[in-house]
């Protein structure tokens, strides 16, 4: 699990500052597309009316404009600077945060199409002793515990979109045993494309504490991976302090601390050596966010002294993608990329970061053009629409052309956990007015002109609430740790102990949520999902809500009236920032979105087309990735020969 900051900045100034509007065409493809093919792109242009972005057509995708030269905006990133992202293990079956290969082909794809160059290390290390070597918009790469098997697939994708990326791994990984080889390592490195850094030598904890705030004290990886779903942030890495106590009280000398971390530090070298016979290009700090190289200052002290002697850049910080000549070479920064979010997620993540100019993705434009976005940006896909939220804010699309008053409306909501993806009936654009039903943090609401009707805890929403009591959680996390002790450790009379106290904690019996006791908190992560079947049908004066096909309100009277329009919201809420990795952008995933006339008379008012138009458009596409591509090797050739 990677562990994030929880305390993101306020943007309200950032928020205040006016963009420009411009409107541009791009024609040459166009017309080198209409020369090769005979064909012509569908002319009717995706509508958009918001502020403060401004949206061009381009590609595929719509550009999202920096701010005009003025104001905090300019003086923060109107300077030379690179973006960085952070993947961790990509995979052809992602668990957990890990990411899916399909995910990581889409995003490097948007990234190349939004004008990104990759950069290797030597390009960011040049950037910060000269001032000079970075290409207009340049973004380094780095994969996190890349996996042996699916390393060759995501080569692949980098070589398709013309990137380069860092593997980076901790050291005692690598082997037979790890989750890469010393062959493969050795190859990568030797391919042009891939270069090594490392992330140190073991993923290790210390000063544990579950979630209940029983200690568990040092733990290896195995053991953690093991009881990650008890734990919080209530933890260290073995690198970043003194190993504790119960009472949180140094339970270790200075001298024993000292030794403990640079002989780790010695461990790395003799690995990558060993390996490759020389060390990684950059280091990425364990701990990222501490201030320093970690949560002490003689720990610090001695982070700080092994890796200015090692390596000439390092990753310290997580949280925003902006790295400026302003900061330091041993500070840089990173986003992490989290689970399977969208590509617009990404992108205006990164937007909101530098103020880089991005072609979002808008997917199926037949479909985009039936909407309105107000705020935010929409990927009409083959079957959802994928609603991605302003940074700090929202984001809303309006059905166009359909003022209705009775319906029934179903779709399927698979949009961020913490954070709320709504629904608006009888509204205006804005969606002042009428009805909405939403899903927030895990519950239900629903609001009439902002005035909150009825709210509806999660029953039938399975995930959204845990299943067992406090007391039932609690119990269950203190076997995990004793059997993970079980699985994981050597020393006999460790074992021995555990098991006793494993017996022991077997045969206590605590209340569950059918005796009357309290559920256990619901905890979200940026990866987390909802998956609710929802349908709402309103005649009248009266709605009745269902949820995976259960009834949760019947008949509750509401006092919109009229016709209005049909939209659909998602936004950040404050649950987005108490998530175990906040975070400032919501997506709201509507899939197989229906709306239909009370009365059966085998009319629709809408159904969502769940085809992506194979037209023209994508053979630009692709003449202008060969375009792109090829202008993008002239210019490596000549600003890094």
């Amino acid at each position: 699990m990677q562990k994030q900051s929880g305390n993101p900045q306020q943007r309200e100034e950032r928020r205040k500052i006016k963009f420009g509007f411009e409107i541009a065409a791009l024609t040459v493809l166009l017309f080198l597309h209409a020369s090769l093919f005979g064909q012509t792109l569908n002319e009717e242009k995706v509508v958009v009316e918001t502020f403060p972005y401004k949206y061009i057509d381009a590609y595929g995708g719509h550009l999202l404009h920096a701010p005009d030269a003025q104001g905090f905006l300019a003086t923060q990133y109107g300077k030379p600077h690179f973006t960085a992202i952070a993947y961790p293990t990509i995979s052809a079956n992602p668990v957990g945060d890990q990411v899916s290969i399909n995910t990581f082909r889409l995003q490097m794809q948007a990234l190349r199409r939004s004008g990104y160059t990759s950069i290797m290390p030597i390009d960011a290390e040049t950037f910060y002793e000269l001032g000079t070597g970075l290409p207009e918009k340049a973004v380094m790469i780095l994969l996190l515990d890349a996996a042996e098997e699916s390393i060759n697939q995501v080569e692949d994708i980098l070589n398709e979109v013309g990137f380069s990326a860092v593997v980076c791994h901790y050291a005692d990984e690598i082997g037979p045993d790890g989750i890469i080889s010393s062959d493969t390592l050795v190859r990568l490195a030797n391919t042009g494309r891939i270069r090594v850094g490392t992330r140190g030598y073991s993923r290790n904890y210390i000063n544990v504490y579950d979630r209940y705030e029983n200690y568990l004290g040092v733990l290896t990886s195995k053991e953690y991976d093991a009881l990650k779903d008890f734990i919080d942030d209530d933890y260290e890495f073995a690198e970043t302090d003194y190993i504790r106590d119960a009472d949180r009280i140094p339970s270790e000398t200075e001298s024993a601390m000292r030794l403990r971390i640079s002989n780790n530090y010695q461990k790395i070298r003799d690995v990558y050596q060993g390996v490759l016979g020389a060390l990684p290009q950059l280091y990425v700090f364990t701990e990222p966010n501490t201030g320093a190289f970690g949560n002490v200052e003689l720990a610090s002290r001695i982070n700080g002294n092994n890796i200015r002697q090692d390596y000439p850049i390092n990753y310290n910080r997580q949280g925003t993608a902006l790295n400026t000549k302003d900061s330091s070479a041993y500070d840089l920064s990173y986003i992490y990329v989290s689970g399977n979010q969208p590509v617009n997620h990404l992108l205006m993540r990164v937007w909101d970061d530098t103020a880089d100019e991005q072609s979002f993705a808008v997917g199926n434009e037949t479909e985009a053009n039936r909407w309105m976005l107000v705020n935010g940006v929409a990927e009409f896909g083959n079957t959802n629409i994928i609603l991605t939220s302003e940074p700090d804010g929202e984001a809303t699309l309006a059905l166009r052309g359909l003022m209705i008053d009775d319906c029934d409306l179903s779709v399927r909501m698979l949009g961020s956990a913490a954070g709320r993806q709504s629904v608006y009936l009888r509204t205006d654009r804005n969606t002042r007015a009428g009805i909405e039903i939403s899903v927030q943090d895990g519950v239900m609401y629903i609001r009439e002109a902002g005035q909150t009707l009825e709210t509806w805890l999660q029953k039938p929403i399975s995930f959204m609430q845990s299943k067992y009591s406090r007391e039932e959680e609690e119990l269950a996390g203190r076997i995990a740790y004793a059997q993970a002790i079980l699985d994981n450790e050597s020393n006999q009379e460790l074992r021995k102990q555990a098991q006793e106290t494993l017996d022991q904690l077997r045969r206590i019996k605590v209340k569950g949520i059918s005796e009357g006791a309290e559920s256990a908190d619901a905890r979200f992560s940026s990866s987390s999902r909802t998956d609710i079947q929802l349908r709402v049908r309103l005649i009248a004066d009266k709605l009745t809500v269902w949820v995976n096909n259960q009834v949760v309100v019947s008949d509750l009277e509401v006092r919109s009236h009229g016709r209005g329009v049909v939209a659909l919201g998602a936004g950040v809420t404050d649950g987005s920032y108490k998530a175990l990795d906040p975070v400032d952008v919501v997506d709201g995933i509507f899939e197989g979105l229906e709306v239909m006339p009370v009365h059966a008379d085998n009319s629709v008012y809408y159904t969502y087309t769940t085809r992506i138009a194979t037209t023209s458009k994508s053979v630009a596409d692709n003449v202008a990735s060969f375009v792109s591509l090829a202008i993008d090797k002239v210019r490596k050739a000549l600003t890094f020969k």
